[in-house]
Order: C-alpha cells, then structure tokens, then sequence
C-alpha cells in the first residue's frame, strides 16, 4: 500500500482527501456526542440519513430504518429514540407511520452542528496539518 501511494500520486490525493474528510465526519459525529443533547442528535442523524446539506436533492423519505438502529447510531435507548420520534411527528418535523418522511422545518427546529472548543479545534488543525505535509512529501 504504501509502495502504491508513493507510485501513485492520484491515487494518493484521493486517499489522503478520503482520510480528511472520514477525520472531519469522525470529529462531527465526536463533538455531537458530546456537547449535544439525545435529541439533537437524532434531529442530526436523520437529516444525515436524508442527505440534507449535500449538493444532490435531499431524500424526504429515508431508508427503512428501524428505532433500535437509530438507537445505537447515536448512544442512547429505543425508548428514548420512541419518544423523541413522536415528539418529532407532533411538532411536524416528520411523518412516521413505519417509514420517515423528514420536512424541511426540522432543518429550524434543531440546528446539526455545535461549535466545539477551540482546543478540539486546534488539535484537529494541527492534525490535518501533518497529514497535508505529509502527502506532499510523497
């Protein structure tokens, strides 16, 4: 692997890009779970289930998906998943009957990012940092 990242340079932009951006969504989903509460956390992880914020349409009805899966995406109980789904539904964030259909008033109702210190911060600036010299000096 590493001779091919040295041979290849294409090949090794894309990987270390991969890298990056699999360090931004693993940081994202870190700062969530610690800095926001079950119920920000579900708002985040089904408009992320419903693509919302990527350049392509957002999916209003998302994959079959069941309160258990939500559950553990995001650390807490089926239970507390249960109520928040219907706490969702009445305040009409979503349709769910079986399936989730997500309105776009969930995007006002629960904001899907929290700033994060400024340490967390400067650690993954530096981070990132290394990784980029680090792909130019291959």
């Amino acid at each position: 692997m590493i001779r091919a990242l040295h041979a290849e340079h294409l090949l090794s932009d894309r990987f270390i890009a991969y890298m990056l951006g699999r360090n931004r969504r693993v940081e994202a989903d870190l700062v969530d779970q610690l800095f926001n509460s079950t119920e920000k956390r579900l708002a985040r992880t089904i408009l992320l289930l419903a693509r919302y914020g990527k350049e392509d349409r957002p999916e209003t009805v998302l994959p079959k998906v069941s309160q258990e899966t939500l559950a553990e995406m995001i650390g807490t109980t089926r239970s507390r998943v249960n109520f928040f789904m219907n706490k969702f539904r009445k305040l009409g964030f979503i349709e769910y009957n079986g399936k989730i259909v997500v309105n776009k008033s969930l995007l006002k109702g629960c904001p899907s990012r929290v700033t994060p210190p400024a340490r967390i911060v400067s650690l993954f600036d530096a981070f990132t940092s290394i990784l980029i010299a680090m792909s130019q000096c291959i």
